[in-house]
């Protein structure tokens, strides 16, 4: 299993992260430390044109895109997909809604796509319920 630490703003964090065998991962865009294996986008104020610069410097094995908060949004988070898929190897989709992962493909432009579950927080997370992400 993968682990990823997510690090924006504190290097010795990073550091102590990456020695004990997690991967390095940030949110972009945003301070970076080391080549990040997994990028984030900025789910509160979300840049499509910043973000797809990001990912096209720092190329990571995996990026997240625009979160499916709604079935009317397919059409924007796909577009986000496809336009990642120029520079990550595995494309992460984060559902939140019932039913939107019977709606996503498993590949967009040859790349995997891999479910990210926005673990429910005071400040967001996800409505899906677990057993939807089974297979």
């Amino acid at each position: 299993m993968e682990i990823i630490y997510c690090a924006n703003g504190n290097r010795r964090f990073a550091e102590i992260a990456i020695n004990h065998g997690f991967l390095y991962g940030a949110q972009m865009p945003g301070t970076v430390y080391f080549p990040p294996m997994f990028c984030d986008q900025d789910w509160k104020k979300p840049d499509r044109e910043k973000y797809m610069t990001c990912l096209a410097e720092h190329k990571p094995y995996m990026a997240s895109v625009l979160d499916l908060e709604r079935p009317a949004q397919l059409d924007e988070v796909l577009g986000w997909a496809e336009d990642a898929a120029q520079w990550v190897d595995v494309l992460m989709i984060i559902p939140k809604f019932f039913g939107a992962i019977e709606l996503l493909p498993r590949s967009i432009a040859g790349k995997k796509v891999r479910l990210g579950y926005s673990v429910p927080t005071k400040i967001g997370g996800t409505e899906v319920p677990t057993w939807e992400f089974a297979g």
